[in-house]
């Protein structure tokens, strides 16, 4: 092979490995990074209790971001909310919660979504001031953080995103 050919594809790639404005990177929320690698393996270990592929990337991240929101409200508020207690609210109201909460790499994420899901029993100005103040940088694979949007986190766009995929979430 020559080399006239191989320069052109690698500078082809590498380009393309920079279109991301986060490559390697899903999230950082405040100040702690989440790799591409580390919310499939979140998903992958969740998956392997439940003996399907039903979570996918954008759940995990969804949900890290929620709890992640929920927590910054709480503090805001003075309050916390140890990780034994939201264990125990999962164990009583989700069916195999245990099992998820077991495994080490789908612990944060249940908790992360059990978190999320009180979300929206919170005084939605509080939320929506941490909100505005939150540190999230979030990769465009996983949605589009927009602190003024009441969802707060949009669907991702992404072309790189299978429409497939996009369609079961």
């Amino acid at each position: 092979m020559k080399l006239t050919r191989v320069i052109p594809a690698v500078a082809a790639v590498a380009l393309l490995g920079a279109c991301s404005p986060m490559p390697g990177t899903a999230a950082v929320l405040d100040g702690k990074t989440y790799s591409h690698a580390d919310v499939d393996r979140m998903a992958d270990a969740c998956n392997k209790v439940l003996g399907a592929d039903s979570l996918n990337g954008q759940f995990v991240m969804t949900s890290l971001v929620g709890g992640f929101l929920f927590e910054k409200v709480a503090e805001a508020a003075g309050a916390e909310i140890p990780d034994e207690q939201i264990d125990a609210m999962l164990v009583q109201s989700v069916d195999g919660a245990q099992a998820l909460l077991d495994e080490e790499d789908c612990a944060p994420v249940m908790r992360a979504y059990a978190k999320s899901a009180n979300l929206a029993q919170l005084d939605q100005a509080a939320v929506q001031s941490v909100a505005q103040d939150a540190d999230v940088e979030l990769n465009p694979r996983y949605g589009r953080w927009d602190p003024n949007a009441a969802s707060l986190l949009a669907q991702s766009g992404s072309l790189s995103v299978p429409a497939a995929e996009q369609a079961q979430q």
